[in-house]
């Protein structure tokens, strides 16, 4: 009988018993059968999606906004869940949920428990194979994740400091944006409880992008749990290079980077993944032709000479800019620069320089400058970095023709191959009992080893990019951590 009626509620899956959060509010199985939903349903698909909004903001502090909606792609949900969109639409009907509506710009719906059920979580267990994740050939066999994996019951995680610092924060708090944010303390609490189970080693690899990215639980929490973390006793260290994109871009005025070159300690196009390659706004065939060495190569951009190309060779007066660009880049100062410059405008006196890193980032990858940009405060910054760079700014445009997305992932990829094909690998031959974290352009590892990561990051990045790299070092301890900035009515 009971064989049966489970087999007709289909409310089993298959695999490994996985660990969640929901709504001690909430008792499922009895809505379920009280309210029975005229679909096929897996329970474990109903816990599944309700996890999500405990573990989303846990895996990305952007999947959360300032009123605990916690962005859910329904989309991405119902290609992985049957029955997807029929799961969240019973629980929005029967209560349990509440969404934020669909507005023009927002990436997708957000989620969040209705009041009735809002409050303390509890954990729950559900099979964790409930849907059919992406497969990706090449997770196993990254030196990065077997590396990874035999740390998950040598890391410590201080659970009990973390809650202290948890209950001292206010309930609304000022973020680097100057917004006002919800603080959710149970949801915190379910998230250091979740770390606390050893449950952030194992590294996770986004859609295809072209970057070749690969995203830790380490870099996806929020940075003050950094500070709970302990490896044999040691708190961690952080060393972030400062702008390595900005950094990165330096190589795209060497002529020596248009080569098919894979062996050479310098990147070079060749090294890139087959998507950037194919976004060029030239032909493969055409890069496969251009010369080697120190030589200029054998194409030029619309309006652009050959003499535009920062490198060995002669550059003429007129690309001045050029090389202050690459200054700037390389001495880490270029947001800096502009952001100087941006305050000279009566718009832009009290600006911040994470704002201003948005606006300039923002601006270096748009379309087509200022005909992409519609909001009004992206043209001041548009004709200061115009006028500042004009070389570097027409070169951009045209590198990103054929796709605008083109140059964030070709610095993107620079990146990532510089941290995860020569630092990190450097780091686990030397000190293979060690573990080591990439979060992008920042590797963290126990603070009485960071002297032996910072000689391996300048001699690495100096060999690939050409330059030595601007750099800091943060102390990621409890004494450390910095309290949030409580919103003031």
């Amino acid at each position: 009988m009971t064989s049966n009626k489970r087999k007709v509620n289909n409310k089993k899956t298959t695999g490994k018993i996985f660990r969640g959060n929901i709504s001690s509010k909430l008792n499922l199985e009895a809505m379920l059968t009280e309210h029975k939903p005229n679909f096929n349903y897996k329970i474990d698909h109903f816990y599944y999606l309700l996890n999500l909004l405990a573990y989303l903001p846990y895996k990305s502090k952007k999947s959360i906004d300032s009123c605990g909606y916690v962005t859910i792609n329904s989309e991405a949900f119902n290609n992985h869940v049957r029955n997807g969109s029929k799961i969240l639409k019973y629980l929005i009907e029967n209560g349990v949920l509440i969404s934020r509506p669909y507005t023009k710009g927002e990436i997708s719906k957000g989620y969040r428990y209705a009041p009735n059920y809002d409050g303390k979580l509890i954990e729950i267990e559900f099979r964790d194979k409930p849907y059919m994740p992406r497969k990706k050939k090449y997770q196993q066999g990254h030196t990065l994740f077997q590396h990874l994996n035999k740390f998950n019951k040598l890391i410590s995680f201080d659970t009990n400091s973390a809650k202290k610092w948890i209950s001292e924060q206010p309930d609304y708090y000022i973020n680097k944006k100057d917004k006002k944010v919800r603080f959710d303390k149970n949801l915190n609490e379910s998230i250091v409880e979740r770390l606390g189970c050893g449950e952030f080693c194992y590294p996770s690899f986004p859609d295809n992008f072209g970057d070749g990215r690969i995203y830790t639980q380490m870099s996806n929490i929020k940075s003050q749990y950094r500070h709970y973390f302990l490896f044999q006793g040691d708190y961690f260290s952080e060393l972030d290079i400062t702008s390595s994109q900005i950094l990165a871009s330096i190589r795209l005025f060497s002529p020596n980077f248009y080569t098919t070159d894979k062996t050479g300690d310098l990147v070079t196009l060749g090294m890139l993944s087959k998507k950037v390659l194919s976004n060029l706004p030239f032909s493969e065939k055409e890069i496969w032709s251009f010369p080697t060495s120190t030589s200029i190569p054998a194409f030029s951009p619309p309006t652009f000479s050959s003499s535009y190309m920062y490198g060995k060779t002669s550059v003429t007066s007129d690309t001045n800019s050029v090389f202050d660009y690459c200054s700037h880049a390389s001495e880490g100062n270029f947001y800096i620069k502009m952001m100087d410059k941006l305050k000279q405008n009566n718009e832009f006196v009290d600006i911040k320089k994470e704002k201003a890193k948005k606006l300039i980032w923002r601006i270096i990858n748009s379309k087509k400058g200022i005909e992409r940009i519609k909001q009004p405060d992206y043209s001041i910054p548009l004709k200061i970095f115009k006028d500042s760079y004009p070389d570097v700014h027409s070169y951009f445009q045209w590198f990103k023709s054929k796709d605008p997305k083109n140059l964030c992932r070709t610095l993107s990829n620079i990146e990532s191959i510089l941290i995860l094909k020569r630092i990190v690998p450097r780091f686990i031959k030397e000190f293979p009992g060690i573990p080591i974290y990439p979060i992008h352009d920042s590797v963290i590892c126990p603070k009485s080893y960071i002297n032996y990561m910072e000689t391996i990051v300048i001699e690495e990045t100096e060999k690939f990019i050409g330059v030595k790299p601007p750099y800091k070092i943060k102390d990621l301890s409890p004494e450390t951590v910095t309290n949030l900035k409580a919103w003031k009515v």
